[in-house]
């Protein structure tokens, strides 16, 4: 059953790199700079495997080591307003609360 599994996937991931190497061949060499430029912008501001910001303003990865350094002394991060909670999601990723090994469920104000 494991192998089937794996040839699909491996069948599945064929079929798209088919599918994006005409798209890329049937494209104007404008609308391919276009997408080159694109890709680079992407790949120098974001970690993928992280989901991190590459390219956050000073000031703003500042605010957020600060507000890492106060959960890491024991701050709670249900008691973080929203604008701090967006902040450390914009600097270190959607997932970003578990660098303080905190869960999802962390998250939530006691009134939710």
């Amino acid at each position: 059953m494991e192998s089937s599994d794996h040839t699909s996937g491996e069948e599945l991931f064929i079929s798209q790199q088919k599918a994006i190497q005409a798209m890329a061949s049937s494209m104007d060499e404008k609308t391919k700079r276009a997408y080159q430029k694109i890709g680079e912008q992407l790949y120098g501001q974001i970690d993928f495997e992280t989901c991190e910001n590459l390219n956050v303003p000073a000031f703003m990865a500042d605010s957020a080591q600060e507000i890492g350094r106060a959960l890491s002394s024991g701050l709670l991060p249900k008691d973080l307003d929203s604008d701090e909670l967006s902040l450390l999601k914009e600097v270190y990723g959607p997932e970003g609360f578990k660098r303080w090994n905190y869960t999802l469920d962390d998250l939530k104000k006691d009134s939710e």
